[in-house]
């Protein structure tokens, strides 16, 4: 299997627009900007190997247990690749 392209910005931009012609859009600014902040937030923790599912709970019940995704993004910038 040979991806058409290796961009990853295009493969983000991609699952955006294939869930905008799915949900029709949104009815309000408000909800928009509410889709796009939960879609980046899916995304980062795809990429990151973070339950998404666990860490917006996480977030939401205020409990702090796990770090968060800045301080991910960080160490694993931080750890040299061998």
């Amino acid at each position: 299997y040979v991806p058409l392209h290796n961009n990853d910005a295009e493969l983000a931009a991609r699952k955006e627009v294939r869930y905008r012609d799915i949900s029709f859009q949104t009815r309000n600014q408000k909800g928009t900007l509410a889709k796009d902040v939960f879609f980046t937030i899916i995304q980062t923790c795809k990429k990151l190997g973070v339950n998404a599912y666990d860490y917006i709970l996480d977030r939401v019940s205020r409990k702090k247990l796990m770090p968060s995704l800045v301080q991910i993004m960080v160490d694993k910038t931080a750890t040299p690749v061998y």
